[in-house]
């Protein structure tokens, strides 16, 4: 009886404290995928004005990817796992 109410309360406490950080979870998830939204907008902002002044698209992909570089998480990887 007494092992059974330690596997309770041990799932009970898992299951409390991943709830409490649920919020600041999806917090975090949510400011990275909204900073790579407004990062890939300006980024094409930038492609269109420098093809209109007359560069060419090879050209003003380079001085695009130099100034604001592209932000990826490749699946499979964490964002702890040094790497």
């Amino acid at each position: 009886m007494r092992r059974i109410s330690q596997k309770f309360f041990l799932g009970l406490e898992i299951l409390f404290t991943l709830i409490s950080l649920m919020p600041s979870l999806l917090w975090f998830i949510l400011n990275f995928y909204y900073a790579k939204y407004k990062n890939n907008r300006i980024r094409k902002k930038l492609l269109r004005k420098l093809n209109d002044q007359g560069l060419s698209e090879h050209l003003s992909r380079e001085i695009v990817e130099s100034i604001l570089p592209e932000i990826k998480i490749p699946m499979g990887e964490s964002f702890f796992n040094g790497r």
